[in-house]
């Protein structure tokens, strides 16, 4: 796929709709994307095993969802990985996560700023990953993140998000439009997007008219570096 599709002209965007597996009736909505949108599986959620089974027979990229604890005021997610635990548990819980999706291509953190401000923490997941040729999403927690370095370090691909889509009291429209005003002037844009009805509803008319504007949809495992 990279020798066929690598730097495609003109504007390159990535979509990845995470939390895959929350709602399940959402799930139709989800597969009516297009071919080329990623999604990133909560494998713990109740529907996490029906839409990986209908993603994947579909022929789409999945990422594993891994819950990290976000911050000091914030109490984590069952299941999560703190900074707790030491960092071979981290690796552990991931490696366990990710045998239950064994087809997704890599990992998408789910909060996380306190655990990627650790380094040992963090080589320990990346290493898991570099193992196992998967890549990891960078969610930018803030400037104290080091899963951009310490990827770079051990050798891991890794592709940042750029733009978030339906945050609370996002309008969605606006949102849009500023996506596509930083893809025309960066020529490209990671967006990672929250699976609610209407934001399924926008994405799917936005992403509908790409190819005559001249964007390029690509999945994360072909933009990832």
């Amino acid at each position: 796929a990279l020798a066929l599709r690598a730097m495609p002209p003109g504007p390159r965007l990535t979509v990845i709709v995470g939390q895959v597996g929350r709602e399940p009736a959402l799930l139709d909505a989800l597969m009516a994307l297009p071919a080329h949108v990623v999604y990133a599986v909560l494998p713990d959620s109740p529907g996490a095993g029906v839409a990986a089974q209908r993603l994947e027979t579909q022929g789409r990229e999945l990422l594993v969802h891994l819950p990290m604890a976000a911050d000091e005021a914030s109490a984590p997610a069952p299941g999560a990985v703190t900074l707790g635990a030491p960092p071979e548990a981290a690796a552990a819980r991931m490696a366990q996560l990710i045998e239950a999706l064994p087809a997704a291509v890599g990992v998408a953190p789910l909060g996380g700023a306190r655990v990627s401000a650790s380094r040992r923490h963090m080589v320990a997941l990346l290493e898991v990953l570099r193992d196992e040729g998967r890549c990891w999403l960078d969610g930018d927690d803030g400037a104290a993140s080091l899963a951009a370095p310490a990827a770079k370090a051990l050798g891991v691909r890794l592709a940042p998000v750029t733009h978030r889509l339906g945050a609370p009291g996002d309008d969605l429209p606006t949102r849009l439009k500023a996506i596509e005003a930083a893809l025309v002037l960066e020529g490209r844009a990671v967006v990672l997007a929250e699976p609610s009805p209407e934001v399924l509803v926008a994405l799917r008319r936005w992403l509908g008219g790409l190819t005559g504007r001249g964007i390029a949809l690509l999945r994360l495992s072909e933009i990832a570096l």
